[in-house]
């Protein structure tokens, strides 16, 4: 029996009463039981260039339940975790900016949804992890590039926008295999339904269907990790799209003391198979630095650019510079300034846009 809207915004709304329920249980120690919360307040402005100047408030709200198996005296190492979501407010890229890349991170629209549900098992030097889940949690991850606002720094546009991919803001039934070589090597494999469920069909992401007509997404990875260096190499095929590519992530410990640490990265994406009007290249490179003003590493500067290169002569760039301050371990702010360079909204590029977004997050 198919659910009707309000059928499906009870079972989300008892989802999140029963996460709730949980919170204080999941404080004490070797409790079975963990909730996670958190929400990001973002303010974006164009201030010139793009479709028109103008802003809007959009926010990005994430409840999980994970429960530990273990601490329940059932078996080792087994968690199964269960994550709602909502997200609400402007459309900054779709009605004022035009930008391909996607200038903040948490666009969305308007929509309440189950985000992830998924099991892990890890057995020696392997991790197993099945279920609706968010490919960009362990593939394609930068953790330097993950500070800036910018959605490219977080997946780069060669995955992101030739294919259907499981990243946010719906997620996909996938499994994953993670293998720890060695203390320095580390592979993963994974392969994820290649048609997630959309808003429109499933405006709450609690129908999956999976049939022998539906397409995959195939990656891999291997890691290189070092005291200084994390080097990541990939590929990636989507059988539906006909579409086949690679890339390699490398970040770099260029200081690192009491006072401040420096971060540097180069990520770059390629598509083998091009079609018109494709993403065909995408280059980002950056640097971060922890400590600016703050004695205990509490403020972050970054400055990076993304460059993304389309079929038929077009490209776009964007060029982000921020500022944030960890006020506690829980709660953020956030100051980031983009200038984008031919915005290309999918059928001409318009005037260099400048844009602001302050950002507040909190999490728990």
């Amino acid at each position: 029996m198919k659910l009707n809207k309000f059928d499906s915004e009870i079972k989300i709304m008892f989802l999140y009463i029963a996460m709730f329920l949980c919170f204080d249980y999941s404080l004490a120690q070797d409790a079975p039981f963990t909730v996670s919360a958190s929400y990001k307040a973002d303010y974006v402005q164009n201030m010139s260039g793009g479709l028109e100047v103008g802003g809007g408030y959009l926010g990005y709200g994430q409840m999980g339940l994970s429960i530990d198996f273990e601490a329940l005296n059932l078996w080792k190492n087994g968690e199964l975790f269960i994550g709602g979501a909502t997200t609400h407010g402007a459309m900054p890229s779709a009605s004022f900016i035009g930008d391909f890349q996607v200038a903040d991170n948490i666009e969305a629209g308007e929509h309440v949804y189950l985000e992830q549900f998924w099991f892990r098992q890890d057995i020696g030097q392997f991790m197993l992890k099945v279920g609706l889940q968010d490919l960009n949690e362990y593939f394609v991850e930068s953790t330097p590039a993950l500070e800036y606002i910018n959605s490219s720094f977080g997946i780069n546009s060669v995955i992101s926008a030739n294919m259907d991919a499981p990243i946010f803001p719906v997620m996909g039934l996938g499994v994953e295999l993670h293998y720890s070589i060695s203390d320095n090597l580390h592979a993963q494999l994974c392969v994820f339904d290649g048609q997630p469920s959309d808003f429109e069909e499933d405006p709450h992401n609690l129908h999956w269907t999976i049939n022998k007509d539906e397409s995959v997404l195939f990656l891999g990875e291997i890691h290189f990790v070092d005291d200084k260096n994390v080097v990541k190499l990939g590929g990636f095929h989507h059988a539906n799209h006909k579409k086949c590519g690679t890339y390699l992530l490398a970040d770099r410990k260029l200081m690192d003391n009491h006072r401040r640490d420096l971060v540097a990265f180069l990520h770059t994406a390629c598509l083998f198979n091009v079609g018109d009007n494709d993403n065909f290249l995408n280059i980002a490179f950056g640097a971060n630095l922890n400590g600016v003003f703050s004695l205990k590493k509490r403020d972050l500067i970054g400055l990076a650019t993304t460059n993304a290169f389309i079929k038929n002569n077009k490209s776009e760039s964007a060029v982000e510079f921020f500022y944030k301050y960890n006020l506690t371990d829980c709660f953020s702010l956030q100051a980031d300034i983009q200038y984008i360079i031919n915005p290309f909204n999918g059928e001409v590029s318009l005037p260099n846009a400048l844009v602001g977004i302050f950002r507040l997050c909190v999490e728990i």
